[in-house]
């Protein structure tokens, strides 16, 4: 068998009870795959295959695909953020470290004249709530 990736996959209306698509690999490889019911393959999918080649009734040459799909692991999607185990005094560490790197940024900023020395109090007030807050969100 050869591994190799589908680039395209043409699903064809069935035809006398079967279901068949024309597949092309990304070795440039071609050919007919029947199958029953819906299709379990679609482009992208890392497959094993053979072709071997048949006549059609009308004389034409063509290559009847078997593949197999090699199995990937997948990560399971999900809507929430990863949450952190913190204890009270490592989450109150945690948050005065972020609060330093705010007041480090905003001096930075400030000394290359990126935002003027009255502005970085309004600055800091700002970003360390949202910091604040995102760590509070991080850790419920």
């Amino acid at each position: 068998m050869v591994t190799s990736k589908i680039v395209k996959f043409d699903p064809k209306p069935p035809f006398q009870g079967v279901t068949s698509a024309f597949v092309t690999f990304e070795d440039e490889k071609w050919g007919f795959f029947e199958y029953g019911g819906d299709a379990q393959f679609k482009e992208g999918d890392e497959v094993e295959y053979t072709a071997t080649e048949e006549k059609t009734k009308g004389g034409k040459k063509i290559f009847k695909l078997t593949m197999e799909k090699i199995s990937q692991t997948e990560i399971p999607e999900t809507d929430t953020p990863p949450r952190i185990e913190l204890g009270k005094d490592k989450l109150i560490e945690f948050k005065m470290q972020l609060r330093r790197d705010v007041i480090r940024t905003i001096g930075v900023a400030a000394s290359a004249g990126r935002i003027e020395p009255k502005e970085m109090a309004d600055y800091y007030n700002e970003f360390y709530m949202a910091t604040d807050a995102s760590v509070d969100e991080l850790c419920k």
